[in-house]
């Protein structure tokens, strides 16, 4: 009888653990998508800029600013990780405050995912130029110990899922 009881612990954590893994690919390729339609829309034409680097001198930000065309007849939109509430934020119009939306977490989303981090970076051409029309993002999520996994010395360990991916903006 303890056998039967340990096993059927044992292919219940499993199980847990299997749904955790599957949950944080979900919601990845959830925000990639999402991520992926808005930044194709933008304007190869128009220029990105990026802000917030993660250290002094580094090619790698947590906000992307782009738009659709020309201003004023389209707005200057951003996008803006924010380390501290892990959270990615939508503004579609930079020069309107209070219209943002929040793009993770998502509602309905997985309470246990968490946007651990995320960056842009612009690709760069065969000559050596940095390549405006195409952002890279870089999404690391992970479940923050909910699946259960330790590690050697017993603390929870995280179980981790990372998408890296690059959008070429296609509107001119």
């Amino acid at each position: 009888m303890g056998f039967l009881l340990g096993l059927v612990a044992q292919v219940a954590k499993e199980q847990r653990r299997g749904l955790v893994d599957v949950t944080l690919q979900d919601e990845a390729g959830i925000l990639e998508e999402k991520l992926a339609r808005l930044l194709r829309g933008m304007s190869a034409g128009e220029t990105l800029i990026l802000g917030d680097p993660l250290s002094s001198g580094s090619p790698f930000y947590r906000r992307a600013i782009v738009a659709r065309g020309q201003t004023p007849t389209y707005p200057r939109e951003e996008l803006i990780y924010t380390t501290n509430t892990m959270t990615l934020t939508h503004d579609p119009d930079r020069a309107v405050s209070g219209d943002q939306t929040l793009l993770y977490p998502r509602t309905g989303g997985a309470a246990m995912a968490k946007l651990r981090n995320m960056y842009f970076f612009t690709s760069v051409k065969s000559d050596g130029v940095p390549d405006s029309s195409a952002l890279n993002v870089y999404l690391e999520f992970d479940d923050d110990g909910f699946a259960g996994r330790k590690k050697s010395d017993g603390t929870p360990k995280r179980s981790q899922v990372t998408r890296y991916f690059t959008v070429k903006m296609r509107n001119n």
